[in-house]
């Protein structure tokens, strides 16, 4: 493309940049890059990193889908295209991500990279799988599944195997993902795969038998995929792993060990900038501080997630607040813990985590001296957890249970079932 091979993209930053009255030091500084660097930019010579679009949009006031166009329009790497598509999905254009997706997989198929074409197909329809349509997403990648069979792709087609495993991930289809991720890390031993690949199906495994409740071996799987990646530097995968081998330790009662392999795995995605995981990772380190008692670090960490990562507070608020309500009324701090209680049952939370926010309820009320509404909320804590599938979650119950004395009697019936059956699940 000559000697401006991203000229069409400049352009647009120029006159983004000239509209919304940005001087280039000033804008350069915001951006956390040199002047030298947004001239290159500017002038064509060179792509931002796809990692700084969020940062460009916002600063120059320029929609998302404006700079895809126009990146789809004059770029003609699939590499290029795919990150930017993968973007769009992320913020929500489902649209014009599929679009770009499609344009990468043209130009695949035009250059006769076979492999990259199905490759670019698998970015999509993983997207697809995060933030898009779940029923799009398994028909494409069953149809990637056969191509890469017909065409002896078996590294692609373990990759199929395991994001088919993923978007069978629903509960009731648990069973169904752990036998596409068997079959998926099967074809990797064959074919021989590379570290990282074996690595990518271990922590898959490691996540469904987590969600099955089978935490010690979750831990097991995410140990080993740590140890296939031993020896590289610290990337996504590495986070993935130590993010999930933290939340089984922290289910196994092992808080400050859960709390240091969240502090690996935040130093290993931010050396691999893979920003979208912190406001999770740290979501998990919060909750284990809480688990070991460190309270007052751990509300600071909810409270930086509230403020300043306010669509991870949305998109996890069903988790997030009983947590955020956990960790207050373990401080003693009453009104916040109430107040998280209910924003975690507005937002629909289920399961441990509606018992968490009714226990909470219940230990303000109590604390109040309402005996009634004490008792009434115990029993909807008690009930929220009647189909719970995780049994080694109740010791955080029965921590909660330990932690105060109640007004209305230590002795009162919904406390001593919730404290007898808390007691009973965590001998199986």
């Amino acid at each position: 493309m000559g000697e401006r091979p991203a000229g069409a993209v400049g352009d647009l930053l120029a006159l983004a940049r000239r509209r919304a009255s940005w001087a280039v030091p000033d804008l350069a500084r915001r951006l956390g890059v040199t002047e030298e660097t947004w001239d290159s930019w500017e002038s064509g010579r060179r792509l931002p990193p796809v990692r700084r679009l969020e940062a460009i949009s916002e600063l120059l006031e320029l929609p998302a889908e404006r700079i895809a166009t126009v990146w789809m329009e004059s770029v003609d790497s699939e590499s290029s295209l795919s990150e930017v598509a993968v973007w769009l999905a992320r913020r929500g254009h489902a649209r014009m991500a599929r679009r770009l997706f499609a344009r990468a997989v043209v130009l695949a198929r035009r250059r006769g990279t076979y492999g990259q074409a199905l490759e670019v197909r698998l970015r999509a329809a993983d997207a697809e799988l995060r933030w898009g349509d779940g029923r799009r997403a398994r028909r494409q990648l069953q149809s990637v599944r056969r191509s890469a069979r017909a065409a002896g792709e078996l590294r692609l087609q373990a990759v199929a195997e395991q994001l088919l495993g993923l978007s069978a991930g629903e509960r009731s289809d648990l069973e169904r993902a752990l036998q596409h991720h068997i079959v998926a890390y099967d074809t990797a031993q064959r074919e021989q795969a590379p570290g990282e690949e074996m690595a990518r199906v271990a922590i898959n495994l490691g996540t469904v038998v987590l969600s099955l409740g089978l935490v010690q071996l979750a831990e097991r799987w995410y140990r080993r995929a740590l140890a296939m990646l031993a020896g590289e530097a610290p990337g996504r995968d590495e986070a993935r792993a130590r993010m999930g081998l933290g939340v089984a330790l922290r289910r196994l009662g092992r808080a400050e060990e859960a709390f240091h392999q969240g502090r690996l795995a935040l130093r290993a995605a931010r050396e691999a900038g893979a920003d979208d995981l912190l406001p999770h990772i740290l979501l998990n380190v919060a909750i284990a501080l809480t688990d070991a008692g460190r309270l007052h670090v751990a509300r600071r960490i909810f409270t930086y997630l509230e403020l300043h990562e306010p669509r991870t507070a949305r998109e996890w608020a069903a988790s997030f607040w009983p947590e955020a309500a956990r960790a207050a009324l373990l401080d003693g701090d009453f009104p916040e813990a109430e107040k998280a209680a209910k924003r975690a049952l507005l937002a629909g939370a289920s399961g441990l985590d509606a018992a968490l926010a009714h226990l909470a309820l219940g230990e303000v009320a109590a604390a109040s001296q309402a005996a009634p509404e004490a008792t009434a909320q115990y029993r909807l804590a008690a009930e929220a957890l009647q189909h719970e599938l995780q049994p080694q979650v109740w010791w955080i119950i029965e921590s909660i249970l330990d932690s105060y004395r109640r007004s209305s009697g230590s002795g009162s019936a919904p406390a001593a079932d919730l404290r007898q059956k808390a007691r009973h699940q965590g001998r199986r």
